[in-house]
């Protein structure tokens, strides 16, 4: 499943095994997936999660 956070963050939520994931990532240009953060399921997300995630967003793209 495909989660939308807007401003250019998503989530992917995957099941593997018993253990279920949340990876944060955005796209530069239509090519390059930034992955950005993750977190199991059994951790909520919480506002910190995409906060963070959104941090290192801005941080990837005033680098590069």
């Amino acid at each position: 499943m495909r989660i939308d956070w807007g401003g250019g963050l998503y989530e992917l939520r995957e099941r593997i095994g018993r253990v279920r994931y949340r990876i944060f990532y955005a796209f530069d240009g239509g090519r390059i997936v930034v992955l950005l953060h993750a977190v199991t399921k059994d951790q909520r997300v919480v506002e910190d999660d995409i906060a963070f995630a959104r941090r290192r967003l801005k941080d990837y793209f005033e680098r590069r």
